[in-house]
């Protein structure tokens, strides 16, 4: 069996600053999330990991079966059974935007409903981690689809992907 070690790290850092007429107000933020992974199968555990980069063409839609078609870096099947991070990034570099979501039929619905996407503007990324054994789960054959659809009708888009959880 294999085992992902590693983090997931996600923070903001920002400062609003307003000028009065003798002084500066500030407000300072900074909120992170680091998500450190051994290897396993419990809370803030995984056994695999997929990652590629991928080409859609203009208005098509690529399907990830998230239990049955992906291979990973030692060319074995990965069948996920919960996902306990995701990373999508938009890199088309021509404009192209694409949405992520469940289909309708057969959609990994556990971390949005089945209508629900979300919109990657060129150059914009999206990561969802969570701690928990549980993971978001992944039911083979029934809820285990996710689509990557492009919204461009004229330019192909590119997006980067990682999946990690479990099998």
């Amino acid at each position: 069996m294999s085992n992902v070690i590693g983090s997931v790290k996600q923070s903001i850092s920002t400062s609003l600053s307003k000028s009065l007429d003798l002084s500066t107000l500030e407000d300072p933020l900074s909120q992170s999330v680091d998500h450190a992974f051994t290897g396993g199968t419990g809370a803030l555990q995984a056994n695999e990991q997929w990652h590629d980069k991928r080409t859609v063409a203009a208005s098509a839609t690529d399907q990830l079966d998230l239990s049955g078609s992906l291979t990973n870096a030692f060319g074995e099947s990965v069948e996920f059974t919960s996902i306990k991070a995701i990373q999508i990034k938009n890199v088309s570099g021509n404009g192209a935007s694409i949405t992520v979501g469940p289909p309708a039929v057969n959609g990994w619905v556990t971390l949005m409903a089945a209508s629900d996407v979300i919109t990657l503007e060129d150059g914009a990324a999206m990561t969802i981690s969570t701690p928990t054994a549980g993971g978001y789960a992944v039911a083979a054959g029934t809820g285990d689809l996710l689509d990557i659809v492009n919204l461009d009708g004229a330019n192909a888009a590119e997006y980067e992907i990682v999946l990690i959880g479990n099998t």
